[in-house]
């Protein structure tokens, strides 16, 4: 996965847009399709703030490095909860029961 495609992915995730983060980080939404469409790298002190915003680590849109981030998680969590009918709520709730004796079982 690309730098941009990176970057897309996270902004969506937290549902924002374009003009959205062009208007939080002052950076022209031109420069935004830019770093997205892979046609530009931002500058360290733009990747700076952009990371801050998108709760990422700079390493993780630079060079792909998996990162556990909960907050993150946990909003993609949330806004896809709103989606779910009960009967998947209630699926989800045995599955992390189901997984959390499979972790406890490793120790």
């Amino acid at each position: 996965m690309s730098i941009g495609e990176r970057l897309r992915d996270a902004r969506e995730y937290l549902g924002l847009s374009l003009e959205t983060v062009s208007n939080k980080l002052n950076i022209p939404v031109k420069s935004l399709n830019g770093f997205e469409s892979d046609e530009q790298v931002p500058d360290e002190s733009k990747m700076v703030i952009i990371a801050q915003l998108y709760k990422h680590p700079k390493g993780f849109f630079l060079k792909g490095e998996e990162v556990f981030n909960s907050n993150f998680e946990v909003g993609i969590l949330a806004r896809t909860d709103a989606e779910l009918t009960e009967q998947d709520k209630k699926q989800l709730i045995r599955f992390s029961s189901v997984l959390s004796l499979m972790k406890e079982g490793e120790k």
